[in-house]
């Protein structure tokens, strides 16, 4: 596994420290816990829990899909974030 440079390091928690940021982690976190409640997630299983609509964030509906799939979305859909 590549090793990150000090400067991707400090990049990313940069980001991470934006309150924005924290917050969809909080949710997300709230959103898997709540799955794994349910007994539709396990922890471990190596799934995300995924917004179906992307637009519908905070609240709109979410389905279990694996980590590869939720991470890859811009490159299938790229219009939605100001790509062509």
């Amino acid at each position: 596994m590549a090793k990150s440079s000090k400067k991707e390091l400090a990049t990313k928690a940069s980001y991470n420290r934006q309150p924005a940021v924290q917050a969809k982690r909080v949710e997300d976190n709230r959103l898997r816990r709540a799955a794994i409640a349910k007994g539709d997630a396990h922890v471990g299983d190596g799934t995300h829990m995924h917004h179906v609509n992307e637009n519908e964030k905070n609240g709109g509906p979410v389905r279990k899909v694996d980590a590869e799939y939720n991470k890859g979305w811009r490159g299938r859909k790229p219009g939605n974030y100001g790509k062509k």
